[in-house]
């Protein structure tokens, strides 16, 4: 798994195993955030390079496991 998408999926599901209300205002921009990423067939996938470039967070060609995590 790569930075940003996989990070931001674990803290939302965790979350949501906790209780957090899922409509407050900064969960649904992290939600958005990872929608606006899809890929136009419905993959998600990230490159390493958003580590140094992270501009780059959520681009990348599709990656199966990240996908199924999202």
């Amino acid at each position: 798994m790569v930075n940003y998408l996989a990070a931001t999926s674990f803290v939302l599901m965790g979350l949501a195993d906790v209780g957090q209300d899922m409509k407050e205002d900064w969960v649904q921009r992290a939600i958005a955030w990872m929608k606006s990423c899809q890929h136009d067939d419905g993959s998600w996938g990230e490159t390493q390079a958003s580590y140094a470039r992270p501009e780059l967070a959520g681009q990348g060609p599709s990656m199966p496991p990240l996908t199924g995590l999202v």
